[in-house]
């Protein structure tokens, strides 16, 4: 009962919902809004049990599908839109594993466009039949396997592993890190075939993109690491991925990371500072709300303004 008060609490204060009128009778009341907005979110709830029931023919398995937080919020602050491009998530049941960690599939159709209604559109904007091959051809689909830590592995910090192929780049691993609490941010660390990243914020914060084949920071095993879920190798990653300089002062401290073609980034929801690492160092400082950019020394000076 607690979870559920603190779900009614957030609709209220994020979205200034009167929880309390889902109960209402929207047609009697001729709350014509109401009505509207209710209609919506059923044509959506409808896509996504149409998903499900998709993915479960499919694959043989039984299967949970959820709209992702934009949508969702799209439609819970009853915005207006023509067109609207959401993901859409379905979870195969928890299989509990040895050694207090549980795994289970998130099948994954990114970049679903729909129009007011819920109907699905190409990306010509014209409506097609819901099916999974139409759902395949016209959005990304991708199979991600987890494995999630049931208690804390080091500290409060718990541990996510995800895998999942890609066309272009082979095997794509993360390593998360965090509480796994709402509104809490993860650390992250990303490997593919021919990039690695590590993430000190998901949200905001430190980015380091290793592109350069010669380059060793951060290289690690990670289908080994993967299968043995050593713990103190995982507080050893931790360690090194917190370990980095993350503000604008400090952040020079890492470029001995950066061969050429790689780079490092301080992002937040207003700027973004990037240092590139070609034949020179490029740095740039990008005004998120006036998408202005500036380049070299000023970059950095600006930038220095508007970010710790």
């Amino acid at each position: 009962m607690s979870e559920v008060d603190d779900v009614l609490r957030q609709l209220d204060d994020r979205f200034e919902i009167d929880v309390y009128s889902f109960y209402d009778d929207f047609i009697a009341n001729n709350d014509q809004t109401l009505q509207n907005f209710g209609e919506q979110v059923v044509d959506f709830l409808q896509v996504t049990n149409s998903v499900s029931f998709l993915l479960e023919n499919e694959y043989g398995i039984n299967l949970r599908t959820a709209l992702d937080t934009r949508l969702v919020e799209s439609i819970l602050k009853q915005e207006n839109f023509e067109t609207v491009k959401f993901h859409l998530f379905s979870d195969s049941p928890q299989e509990e594993l040895v050694d207090g960690f549980f795994t289970y599939n998130i099948y994954m159709f990114a970049d679903v466009i729909a129009d007011a209604d819920g109907n699905l559109l190409d990306s010509n904007n014209n409506p097609y039949e819901l099916n999974i091959d139409n759902l395949k051809l016209n959005t990304t689909f991708k199979i991600r396997n987890v494995i999630h830590s049931y208690e804390n592995i080091f500290g409060d910090t718990k541990v996510l592993f995800e895998q999942h192929e890609t066309s272009a780049n082979g095997t794509e691993w993360h390593i998360d890190f965090g509480t796994f609490v709402m509104d809490e941010d993860l650390i992250r660390i990303s490997k593919n075939s021919s990039e690695r990243y590590i993430r000190n914020s998901l949200q905001n914060g430190l980015m380091v993109g290793i592109h350069n084949v010669d380059n060793a920071y951060f290289d690690y095993d990670f289908e080994r690491i993967f299968s043995t879920r050593d713990p103190g190798e995982l507080e050893t990653i931790y360690n090194e991925i917190t370990a980095l300089p993350s503000s604008m002062q400090s952040i020079v401290d890492n470029r001995y990371l950066l061969y050429p073609g790689d780079n490092q980034a301080i992002i937040t929801p207003q700027w973004s500072y990037y240092e590139n690492q070609g034949s020179t160092l490029i740095l740039s400082c990008f005004n998120r709300t006036s998408s202005e950019t500036i380049y070299g020394a000023d970059a950095f000076a600006l930038c220095s303004q508007h970010i710790d």
